[in-house]
């Protein structure tokens, strides 16, 4: 139970004078420490239902909100068996975990609403790869200067070619906010030179496969981009989607960023694909 109830307590004689225990005033360290009370005794005590029930959903299962489970601000209120959260404005969810993402919009955009997202049916949580999904848009995204189509490599030509050393990587996306999922500011764009595999896996502690790459550590590594930002390869003025910035547990991205190779997917890819 609960100690810091003990200053709501209204304490009042008991009516059945009769009996020696209800001679004393009612006290809530002996009806409901000292002993186990049921509620209509904790009643006596605080007189009015409110200051019961705060009482008596601490009492009877524990403080459910002992842990703050409501996140972003929320107020936490406790429940026989549960809880509730009380959001702040512009949250929600069962525990206030969800909230509107200010967004700042650059000339060219384009808003495009998300149908479905396809998970690779071989990820698995904690493991380093497989680490993909697809997005399925509701409608075609318009293709324009500032809105350039990238192609699939096939797998030869990628390991052999496009990240064999030869050509430079890039990487776009938007920065990371931290701790947090939500992504901020505008988008960027770097360069990145890719690594030798047998390298960058040693540099890694072993969590890059043979299905992963890696780009060589930055002067200046921010570790800034988000993971899902994609990496393209320009090779006689045609972009080709090499990788997927995917940081699994045990790496670190001022070794270098570590990516899902495209190209190892493609017959996963293809399903997708309309013709």
């Amino acid at each position: 139970a609960s100690w810091d109830a003990l200053s709501l307590i209204s304490r009042q004689k008991r009516s059945n004078a009769g009996d020696e225990e209800t001679k004393l005033p009612a006290s809530l360290e002996r009806e409901c420490l000292e002993e186990v009370c049921d509620y209509e005794e904790a009643r006596e005590v605080f007189q009015d239902n409110y200051r019961t029930d705060i009482f008596w959903s601490v009492y009877i299962d524990g403080d459910q909100c002992a842990e703050q489970p409501c996140k972003n601000g929320a107020m936490c209120s406790d429940s026989v068996g549960g809880f509730d959260c009380i959001c702040k404005s512009g949250f929600s969810g069962i525990n206030c975990e969800t909230g509107k993402r200010v967004t700042s919009f650059e000339a060219g955009e384009q808003t495009l609403q998300v149908k479905q997202v396809h998970i690779h049916p071989l990820y698995a949580e904690g493991k380093p790869d497989n680490d993909m999904a697809v997005v399925e848009l509701t409608q075609k995204m318009v293709f324009k200067k500032s809105v350039l189509p990238a192609c699939l490599p096939e797998r030869d030509f990628a390991d052999n070619v496009l990240m064999a050393g030869d050509y430079m990587g890039v990487v776009t996306g938007w920065k990371e906010a931290s701790g947090a999922t939500d992504l901020e500011g505008n988008l960027m764009l770097n360069h990145l030179s890719y690594d030798k595999l047998l390298v960058c896996s040693q540099r890694h502690s072993g969590q890059v496969t043979n299905k992963m790459a890696c780009t060589l550590p930055r002067a200046k590594a921010d570790c800034i981009l988000g993971h899902g930002s994609p990496v393209l390869t320009l090779y006689r003025e045609v972009f080709f989607l090499t990788g997927i910035v995917s940081q699994p547990p045990g790496t670190d991205c001022k070794n270098g960023y570590v990516l899902q190779k495209v190209s190892r997917f493609l017959p996963w890819l293809n399903t997708f694909m309309r013709p």
